[in-house]
């Protein structure tokens, strides 16, 4: 998958960034992960600018939501701080780390271990 397709993709466009991912992965690791895709998919105009690795490594165990939920927070931060302050710029790699170190992620090893069993004992081969 191209990483120019990551930078395409507008608000509206999560569904067809979350497809994309699917077929990145292919029958093995995906290309990237999803945390990397929906940041992308939802930086805003900034999103070169954002560190997607980072951002990535620190949202292991986060379901979609969990990020959507941080990225919404880390929205909120930067425009606080645009009517507090008067700054006028867009949420940085440092508000999205801010916002995901305060969410708390919904997978835990254990339930993706549960998973990983019941994928094992039940897929058809």
């Amino acid at each position: 998958m191209p990483a120019w397709w990551l930078r395409d993709f507008h608000d509206d466009d999560l569904d067809q960034a979350i497809q994309i991912w699917d077929q990145s992965r292919g029958g093995g690791n995906p290309v990237f992960s999803i945390a990397e895709v929906i940041a992308a998919a939802r930086a805003g105009p900034n999103r070169d600018e954002v560190d997607l690795v980072s951002l990535a490594q620190s949202s292991e165990l986060y379901t979609p939501a969990d990020i959507e939920f941080a990225a919404r927070k880390a929205a909120q931060a930067a425009f606080e701080r645009e009517v507090l302050h008067g700054e006028k710029r867009t949420a940085t790699t440092e508000d999205y780390l801010a916002a995901i170190s305060e969410t708390r992620p919904t997978l835990t090893p254990e339930i993706v271990a549960e998973f990983q069993q019941d994928i094992d004992s039940y897929s058809r081969v």
